[in-house]
């Protein structure tokens, strides 16, 4: 594999100057900051246990999300170079979990392994009234109907 790597032919990759641009200073942008980001991952990785686990309600997601955002607000602070990528890795995960809590806010049953306790439902996955659940960061939405 290495000696076919050594002949293929070289490519030109062209590099967005505004895309590094946006890089470098979202990097920057970390060490002013105010929080270690070891502890906005471990109070992240508690609201998630807790609201957004196995055994769920529409108020404890609500409460989730709500613990999100603000964890979202926070500086999260690079005390060196080497830390830079605990600081990208909590975005990411704060990112990760609001799209999970949204999607299960959205989605007002039980499914899978996780449960909803404060949902009734008289159907199974194989006659669910819910199909595909989309979400971003700016849109959401399901589509409903019957599956053919």
């Amino acid at each position: 594999a290495g000696e076919s790597a050594g002949k293929a032919k070289k490519r030109n990759i062209s590099l967005d100057e505004g895309q590094i641009d946006l890089q470098e200073k979202r990097l920057a942008a970390f060490y002013p900051g105010e929080v270690n980001p070891a502890t906005v991952a471990r109070s992240l990785q508690t609201a998630m246990w807790e609201g957004a686990g196995i055994f769920r309600t529409g108020s404890d997601l609500e409460k989730t999300l709500e613990i999100i955002n603000h964890l979202s607000t926070l500086k999260l602070k690079a005390a060196n170079r080497c830390n830079l990528i605990d600081c990208c890795t909590v975005q990411n995960m704060l990112t990760t979990a609001s799209l999970v809590v949204r999607g299960a806010i959205l989605r007002k049953e039980s499914r899978g392994a996780h449960v909803r306790k404060d949902v009734t439902q008289a159907w199974d996955v194989s006659n669910s009234p819910y199909r595909h659940t989309f979400l971003s960061l700016c849109d959401e939405g399901i589509e409903t109907g019957v599956w053919k």
